[in-house]
């Protein structure tokens, strides 16, 4: 009885998450006429970690929840919710994506001095980041410094990157991004040249295993061309996903076969599942189980004050260096967490609080935008951040280097004059001028 009694005390809190993230998806469906708001992805997203978490496959690794820490979880979706209702106002109704058949007429209203920018923007990303990649490279170690090819793959990961010139290769990860920009308007087969770029560009990141930013870069893509397009094909979805899964083992498999016997393993054998899934579940609820220790023990063991939430600034000015370990799932014990965690430790109930109402304005102001005028840049600008939103549950990502980069600059690539664009609203068959 007093077992039974526990089980449905634990099961309470995630319970009323669950009913509060529905019931807002829902709503959000039915004002927007959409499921592409970040209302109903941030609900949506998080109902994976919360169900893989509840069913307690590592009770020795993954810290219990307490009630407190669930309130504050609530407490956050309902904050970034009402964010997102104030910046996104009122909008048209419009039709389900399955059945939205019209087009921005972009390429037909693209002037040759814009398309000679983007040429110049996209080719000068391409070079200067290649360019970096060679150099940091070579300024550590030659081939030795790609975590492909090394024997310590994690001590490459952490090593130090050359000031300023270090953080070029970030444009490799853009360019296929501006690639699938032109492919979208112009096609395929009219932009044969760009293969190369794409390919060139992913690769870099496949010999340094970043998963997390090829994981970023085709998620932005899949979501980008769902926003343009209306629907995707299934069966592309399904080798996009084969693929990924494919980087994962592979990576995986590359970095425990220099790590026996180390914790990682330890870790790996705490897991009640198959030996295989156990290092996928233990990335997909790590991050959200050590929302508790952050709460606990955050504000003592890491520096606050600004520095999680701006790390890529500061990064990148070279003004602060994040701590460097060996290996961040098992031996950085709450480190790895959320951006409630992240929040509460740079700034505490301050953060907590308006943290979320911050992201949710600018979340909803994103897609307020993408909605109201439908053109590539709007659509791949708020498919930055809506990635983050849905990565939300799993990592974080507003805080993310690519995700500052990101929105920094794509915007000089496929911003555009207002005069030059056209403004579309969903549900009508009007076009407007910008």
């Amino acid at each position: 009885m007093l077992v039974t009694k526990r089980n449905l005390t634990q099961a309470a809190s995630p319970g009323l998450f669950l009913a509060c993230a529905l019931s807002s998806a829902v709503i959000a469906r039915r004002v927007y006429g959409d499921l592409l708001s970040p209302v109903v992805l941030m609900a949506l997203s998080w109902v994976g970690p919360v169900v893989l978490y509840s069913l307690d496959l590592s009770p020795l690794y993954l810290a219990r929840l307490r009630a407190d820490t669930w309130w504050i979880v609530i407490g956050t979706l309902l904050l970034f919710n009402v964010g997102c209702f104030i910046a996104i106002g009122t909008l048209p109704m419009r039709a389900p994506l399955s059945r939205q058949e019209e087009r921005s007429q972009e390429p037909q209203r693209t002037s040759k001095p814009e398309v000679a920018r983007g040429d110049f923007v996209l080719y000068a990303y391409f070079i200067l980041g290649l360019m970096g990649w060679i150099y940091r490279v070579w300024a550590l170690g030659g081939l030795s410094a790609i975590a492909l090819l090394s024997d310590e793959p994690d001590v490459v990961r952490w090593q130090q990157l050359p000031r300023i010139v270090g953080q070029l290769p970030v444009l490799l990860l853009i360019v296929p991004l501006l690639c699938l920009v032109r492919w979208e308007r112009q096609g395929f087969k009219e932009q044969k040249s760009l293969w190369l770029l794409a390919a060139v560009s992913l690769g870099t990141s496949l010999l340094d295993t970043a998963r997390a930013n090829i994981y970023q870069v085709v998620f932005i893509g899949i979501l980008f061309w769902t926003l343009r397009r209306g629907k995707i094909r299934k069966r592309n979805l399904a080798a996009v996903a084969a693929c990924c899964l494919l980087l994962f083992v592979l990576v995986s498999w590359q970095r425990a076969r220099f790590a026996a016997g180390d914790s990682i393993d330890r870790t790996i054998d705490e897991v009640s599942v198959l030996r295989p899934l156990a290092l996928p579940y233990i990335y997909l609820t790590t991050s959200f189980a050590n929302l508790q220790l952050n709460f606990d023990e955050g504000r003592r063991a890491f520096d606050g004050g600004g520095v999680r939430t701006f790390m890529p600034i500061l990064s990148w000015l070279q003004i602060y260096k994040p701590l460097q370990i060996g290996n961040y799932v098992s031996d950085w014990p709450g480190g790895i967490s959320l951006y409630q965690a992240d929040l509460w430790i740079d700034f505490g109930w301050t953060g907590l609080i308006l943290g979320p109402l911050v992201l949710g304005l600018i979340c909803g102001k994103f897609y307020r935008n993408w909605r109201l005028r439908g053109t590539s840049f709007h659509a791949m600008m708020y498919a930055v951040v809506a990635i983050a939103v849905i990565a939300s549950g799993f990592v974080n990502w507003f805080n993310s280097p690519v995700t500052w980069f990101f929105l920094f600059l794509i915007p000089p690539a496929l911003w555009r004059p207002r005069t030059s664009g056209i403004k579309q609203v969903y549900g009508s068959e009007n076009r407007l001028p910008a």
